[in-house]
């Protein structure tokens, strides 16, 4: 399978924080990332299995996120295990998954994280996970977000298939 087709994840993170009265009114949401990533070798190869209906990783689906405060570089052969094991992480289930766009050949998750989830003060990183944290689709490594009470955060992830 080596037809020219590429594939792009980019994340958008949308910060909104609570006004001094603790509510949201009148808030909108403002994007202060905008960052490509790294599909690791996993992620390529589920979304071969995916296309032939065929292999190991056929039957994946990526409905986890999670953050973390580590520090280590992405690499192609990070895992799932290797992302959770760097700094403190968090993990929560996808919101939503759009349907593949076949007229933007896109895909989006949309991944929300409360003012109550504050297990990560300052999130540096972000991957897609299964549903059982066993696999990962990919790693995206950015600057230091702070992350308190007062903050929700949403990160929309975009996979782009293009071909050359």
């Amino acid at each position: 399978m080596n037809d020219g087709l590429r594939f792009t994840g980019i994340l958008e993170i949308f910060e909104r924080t609570k006004n001094t009265k603790g509510n949201f009114r009148g808030k909108r949401w403002k994007r202060i990332r905008k960052v490509k990533n790294l599909i690791t070798n996993i992620g390529f190869q589920t979304i071969a299995n995916r296309l032939s209906a065929d292999g190991t990783y056929s039957a994946v689906s990526y409905t986890r996120y999670s953050i973390s405060n580590g520090t280590a570089t992405p690499a192609l052969t990070d895992t799932a295990a290797i992302f959770l094991a760097d700094g403190t992480t968090f993990e929560k289930a996808i919101e939503s998954v759009e349907t593949f766009s076949t007229a933007q050949l896109m895909q989006q998750f949309n991944c929300f994280l409360a003012t109550t989830d504050n297990t990560v003060t300052s999130i540096t990183k972000f991957a897609l996970l299964d549903v059982t944290n066993t696999y990962m689709f990919n790693n995206v490594k950015f600057s230091a977000i702070s992350k308190d009470s007062s903050k929700s955060f949403y990160f929309r992830y975009k996979l782009f298939m293009t071909q050359s």
